[in-house]
């Protein structure tokens, strides 16, 4: 057994710092559809192909902020309670204050489940795109696996600036939920019964509705972080991961790395390549890595804010193998309560997923939409951890038997 970091994940970390330098340090900030964004994209794709792979740009569409949708739902409740204490003495004041309350829940449920709602189509969108690249296995191709790491950065709101801060937001979140909800029961019943009910019902989710848009706007409109350990870092050891397994190919798995756009927004570079590549994704595992670049890899058992995402059980299994033979690497199993990542979305789609995000011992990551998110914070042996313990999962995940011979599989659409 052994207790250090190999040479080979050294020097891949090393390489992959100069990645975070220079997409954090000389590109900077990433909005969506940026021509930061772009230039990064760009620079990706650079480093594939100069590593052996033949990478392309995969164009969608995407919301520009992750904040202005949230603002729109917190001003639909206010809305419908206003709406409810002008005409509550008749049949249409309880009507219309359930249609606000109703509309701004389901945008909420929505943002948070990777959903869709009529709302959404009043946040701006922007063109961006993904990078991705394949390799192939050395014999027969008996599974797939993806690789997600993103390209954008975040904005960096006041509720980020603490883990004080952060459990108070979420608290606030969920106490504004379970108001919106008792409000919008007691005006639906209101309404059934045509009896008006005082005005102070209505007061609880106007109040905290106000404070959402006010707080939301403070986010909307702060700077965005030059986002090094979010994500830069992960996309530095993806990056590395890819040059590896050019030149020393799994046998029977083929590799899939999906540098995406729009994750910040809600993860919709990586539904898009979900969408794209699906017919070619026949048995097939997803890794997402976050923050990978100043605390040891924490491996997901579930997360999501509303619904819960459960990781793979197989490649939980193979990282708790991992864990007690090499314990060196610092892997230990966590759950993200407050949000989400890429491998969210593969489970939601049906794929067996699990992220690797560095998390201190309070369950954070490290200057997380911050403006101190910068390339100076960046350790080498977080990088190095997180690209040992990659390459360990991805050659315990080829161990595995196969179950079926992708070659002899006939896509659906051209089955008659």
């Amino acid at each position: 057994m052994r207790d250090t970091l190999t040479e080979s994940a050294r020097s891949a970390a090393q390489t992959a710092l100069k990645h975070v330098q220079h997409i954090a340090g000389t590109i900077g900030p990433r909005p969506v559809g940026s021509k930061a964004e772009q230039e990064v994209a760009r620079y990706v794709h650079k480093q594939l192909a100069a590593a052996g792979l033949v990478p392309s740009h995969h164009g969608f569409v995407a919301p520009a902020t992750e904040w202005l949708p949230f603002m729109i739902a917190a001003g639909a409740v206010a809305l419908g309670v206003v709406l409810w204490l002008v005409f509550r003495e008749g049949v249409a004041g309880p009507y219309l204050g359930a249609v606000g309350i109703g509309f701004g829940l389901w945008e909420v449920y929505a943002k948070l489940t990777f959903g869709w709602s009529p709302l959404s189509s009043l946040v701006p969108r922007r063109d961006t795109q993904n990078v991705v690249a394949s390799i192939e296995p050395s014999e027969e191709v008996g599974r797939n696996a993806v690789v997600f790491a993103h390209l954008d950065s975040q904005r960096t709101p006041l509720l980020f600036r603490s883990h004080a801060a952060l459990r108070v937001t979420l608290v606030v979140v969920y106490l504004m939920i379970a108001i919106g909800l008792v409000t919008l029961a007691a005006f639906v019943v209101s309404w059934f019964a045509e009896a008006a009910l005082p005005a102070w019902v209505g007061i609880p989710a106007l109040v905290v509705s106000v404070v959402g848009v006010l707080a939301l706007l403070q986010a909307q409109l702060s700077p965005y972080g030059p986002g090094a350990n979010d994500n830069a870092s992960a996309v530095g050891v993806a990056l590395e991961l890819a040059r590896y397994f050019e030149s020393n190919r799994l046998r029977h798995t083929r590799l899939w790395f999906a540098f995406t756009g729009a994750e910040e927004t809600g993860c919709h570079g990586a539904a898009a390549f979900l969408g794209a590549e699906g017919s070619e994704l026949i048995q097939a595992y997803a890794v997402a890595l976050e923050g990978c670049g100043v605390e040891p890899p924490a491996y997901t058992l579930r997360e999501g804010t509303v619904s819960r995402y459960r990781s793979s059980a197989e490649l939980v299994r193979i990282l708790e193998r991992m864990q007690a033979a090499s314990p060196h690497l610092g892997l230990r199993p966590a759950s993200i309560r407050g949000g989400y990542t890429e491998a969210g979305v593969a489970i939601k789609r049906g794929y067996r997923s699990v992220a690797l995000v560095g998390l201190d011992e309070r369950g954070d990551m490290p200057y997380w939409h911050t403006m101190a998110d910068t390339p100076d914070k960046i350790r080498p042996e977080a990088l190095a951890a997180t690209w040992e313990s990659m390459v360990g999962l991805l050659h315990g995940l080829d161990s595995l038997p196969i179950s079926v011979r992708l070659t002899s599989v006939v896509p659906l659409s051209e089955r008659t």
